[in-house]
């Protein structure tokens, strides 16, 4: 399964003047099948916002493990573009360390792959998929987190609303992932398909309002 299914976001650094902080933990299924976790923690402060992801999966069968997925990532935004990112991804044999940093005219993003680094400037002002606050998703091109490549990118913002849910879509390497939000742009779940398979985020307290 490629990667980039699994997207998701990255940032926490301490601080003294914190105006607004928020926690968003998501159980993450396949096919309905409980697989792992995703959690994001969004510090703000001023301008900038700094952003810490974890997300683990494991995909089994019969207890023989099939598939391992890990992320971790540190994001710092600031005026709605990435100051730095550092992040690190493992699945299968493979691992990706990915480090970028903005400069004046800028964004220097190194990948390191089997020991081998690559660099590359990019405009200054460069994203990764931020699922955790739609304004940002209005963007043609992002940087994967976990591979470090660009991938065309495409926002329709809003394709129904119902009972004060917005459902959008964000188009990334062509694949579409439906996103949930409620009326003050917070992120309620993911979904999306590839290769036959489903996966997506879900707020373990709306499965429970759900369940009752």
């Amino acid at each position: 399964m490629r990667s980039w299914i699994f997207i998701a976001l990255f940032g926490l650094i301490s601080s003294q003047n914190i105006e607004a902080q928020s926690i968003t933990n998501f159980d993450v299924f396949l096919n309905n099948d409980r697989i792992g976790y995703y959690q994001s923690t969004l510090l703000e402060e001023n301008n900038s916002l700094y952003i810490n992801t974890e997300s683990v999966f494991s995909f089994r069968v019969l207890f023989i493990p099939l598939f391992r997925f890990r992320h971790s990532s540190e994001e710092i935004w600031l005026d709605g573009c990435l100051e730095s990112l550092q992040a690190i991804t493992s699945y299968g044999l493979r691992e990706f360390i990915v480090n970028g940093q903005r400069e004046d005219n800028s964004f220097v993003l190194s990948v390191t792959r089997r020991g081998e680094m690559s660099t590359v400037e990019l405009e200054s002002c460069m994203r990764t998929p931020s699922f955790w606050d739609p304004t940002f998703l209005y963007t043609n091109q992002v940087i994967n987190p976990f591979n470090g490549r660009l991938e065309d990118s495409q926002f329709t913002p809003e394709i129904s609303r119902e009972n004060g849910l917005i459902e959008s879509v964000f188009y990334f390497d062509d694949t579409p992932f439906s996103l949930t939000y409620n009326n003050d742009n917070e992120w309620l779940g993911l979904r999306a398909e590839a290769r036959n398979r489903v996966i997506e985020f879900r707020l373990p307290e709306l499965m429970s309002e759900e369940s009752r």
